[in-house]
C-alpha cells in the first residue's frame, strides 16, 4: 500500500530537521534499537486511562475501533505498537524513506495481529489539512523539541484541526535544558561503527548535534520547550490543558519505568476545546 500525499512544501526554512530524518532514515533504526516502543504504548494507553478513558478500544468490530494518528511516525514503530492494543492507526511522516521503511514493517508485521492495516501519509505537519476524524493524536519521541516555536504553534493548529470533537492528544517532551549532554559520542561496532555524534548548546534556546557517517553528515536541533511553555502554545492553538505527567508520578501512573531513558520525559495530555 503506497503512503497517501498530503500536503508537502519544498520550504522548511530555517529548520534542519525534515533534512536529517530523510539523511538518517537508513540507520534510524539501528541508532534507536534501545527504544521500548511497546511498553511506551502500554504506559501511554494507561495515561488514557486516565484522562480519556472513553478512548480505549473497548469493542474487536473494527469500525467502532478509536482512531488514532502517529504525527511524525518515523518507521512506525509505536504506530504498530498502538494497532496492536487495538486502535484504528494513521501514522504521518515527512521523510519519504522513512515511509518505505514504515511500510516494509507494517506489510511484515501487521497481517499477523487483529488489525486494521496502519494507513500511513506523507504530510508536513505544519500545513497539512483534513476534516476532522481523529480521537487520539499522539507525539512520540521528542517530536514537539523538533520544531521552533512559530512551527510549532502551527503543529498544534494542525493537530486541532485533524482532531475529532473532544479528542485528546498526547505529547512526549524531556527537559531537554538540564539533561542535554555536550560532547561527542562514537558508535564502536554493529551496522553504526565509526558514527560519531558532536553535541552542544548552541543558544540558550537550542540543543544541536552534529552526526557524522561514512564521510556525510547532517544536522538535528532540538528547541528547549518547557512544560508550561507547551500548555500555552496549545492553549493558543485551540487545546485544554488536561495534565502533565513525569515518570516519578509513580501515584498517577504505576506502570511507568523509571530507568535512565526515561527519567527526563514526560507526556502533556491536551485535549480538543
Amino acid at each position: 500500500m503506497k503512503a497517501r500525499q498530503g500536503p508537502m512544501p519544498t520550504d522548511f526554512g530555517q529548520n534542519p530537521n525534515p533534512a536529517f530524518y530523510e539523511w538518517l532514515a537508513p540507520w534510524y533504526e539501528s541508532a534507536y534499537d534501545w527504544l521500548d516502543t511497546a511498553a511506551t504504548v502500554r504506559q501511554w494507553c494507561e495515561l488514557l486511562s486516565l484522562a480519556a478513558p472513553r478512548f480505549l478500544p473497548r469493542s474487536s468490530s473494527r469500525s467502532q475501533r478509536p482512531r488514532l494518528l502517529d504525527a511524525g511516525c518515523g518507521p512506525a514503530w509505536h504506530s504498530v505498537e498502538w494497532a496492536r492494543a487495538g486502535f484504528a492507526v494513521t501514522a504521518a511522516d515527512s521523510s519519504p524513506t522513512m515511509l518505505r521503511i514504515a511500510q516494509s514493517r507494517i506489510n511484515t508485521v501487521v497481517p499477523s495481529i487483529d488489525s486494521d492495516p496502519v494507513h500511513l501519509i506523507s504530510a508536513d505537519l505544519r500545513c497539512w489539512k483534513s476534516a476532522p476524524s481523529f480521537d487520539v493524536v499522539v507525539g512520540h519521541t521528542y517530536l514537539v523539541h523538533l520544531f521552533p516555536p512559530s512551527e510549532l504553534l502551527s503543529v498544534a493548529q494542525t493537530f486541532h484541526r485533524l482532531a475529532a470533537p473532544d479528542a485528546v492528544c498526547l505529547l512526549e517532551f524531556g527537559d531537554l535544558r538540564h539533561s542535554s549532554r555536550e560532547g561527542t559520542r562514537c558508535f564502536t561496532d554493529g551496522d553504526l561503527r565509526g558514527m560519531s555524534i558532536e553535541s552542544e548548546k548552541t543558544t540558550d534556546d537550542t540543543y544541536t548535534q552534529h552526526w557524522h557517517f561514512r564521510e556525510r553528515g547532517c544536522v538535528e536541533t532540538f528547541w528547549f520547550h518547557s512544560p508550561s511553555a507547551l500548555e500555552s502554545m496549545f492553549r493558543r492553538a485551540g487545546w485544554r490543558h488536561v495534565h502533565t505527567w513525569f515518570p516519578s508520578a509513580k501515584e498517577q501512573a504505576p506502570s511507568w519505568t523509571r530507568d535512565h531513558r526515561s527519567a527526563t520525559r514526560g507526556v502533556l495530555v491536551v485535549s480538543r476545546s
